[in-house]
């Protein structure tokens, strides 16, 4: 079958090779790879049955569909997107205007990994200032204390040193724990710990540091 070939000048939005009127006053216009409308392009409207759009794995750079727009200050931002991903060539940003937020129906990651960790540890000291490390790294996550239990453990009345219950920076690059109180010597103390931790990017840090 020969099929219909159709020649003509490069669309500039109001000549192509091809023009197609309707009654309405609507042209659309198109040439090699390019469509222009003087309305909004309306895709499947009457028949509802979609578009699928079949093109390379998004790699950053390329991808099944591009979406290629002009900032008010000439910069052009591009998103990228395939089957599941999105990419843009700035930040992605969701329901910015419209303001109507976003839901999200199932589990949620960061890096592969869920925001937001709730973990159980246990420390049995019987030295004062006794120190844990943590398995979360002080570059990716915010590490504090969620829970507290004192268990087994003689209270020192007469105790000089300070209660020591807090997570922080250690210089290895993680997260450590103290949980520690003034204890009769001898006596062994018993605590559980729930500490809670957060990705870098979902928490905003204010007040004082001294951690």
């Amino acid at each position: 079958t020969a099929g219909v070939r159709i020649d003509g000048p490069e669309n500039d939005g109001t000549l192509a090779a091809l023009t197609i009127s309707s009654p309405d006053h609507q042209s659309m216009m198109l040439d090699g790879n390019e469509i222009d409308s003087t309305g909004a392009v309306l895709i499947s409207k009457n028949s509802k049955r979609g578009m699928k759009i079949y093109g390379p794995d998004n790699n950053g750079s390329s991808a099944a569909l591009a979406i290629e727009s002009t900032s008010s200050g000439s910069e052009t931002q591009t998103m990228m997107l395939d089957g599941n991903e999105i990419d843009s060539t700035d930040a992605v940003l969701i329901s910015r205007n419209s303001k109507k937020g976003m839901k999200i129906y199932g589990d949620v990651y960061v890096n592969d990994t869920t925001p937001i960790v709730f973990e159980q540890y246990y420390m049995a000291s019987t030295q004062p200032d006794d120190d844990m490390k943590l398995d979360y790294k002080s570059s990716d996550w915010f590490c504090v204390i969620g829970g507290l239990r004192f268990r087994n453990g003689d209270i020192d009345e007469g105790g000089a040193h300070d209660w020591n219950i807090y997570t922080y920076r250690n210089g290895d690059g993680y997260w450590h724990v103290k949980a520690d109180i003034p204890s009769h010597s001898g006596h062994d103390e018993d605590h559980k710990l729930g500490i809670m931790c957060v990705r870098r990017g979902m928490y905003t840090l204010r007040g004082a540091r001294w951690f």
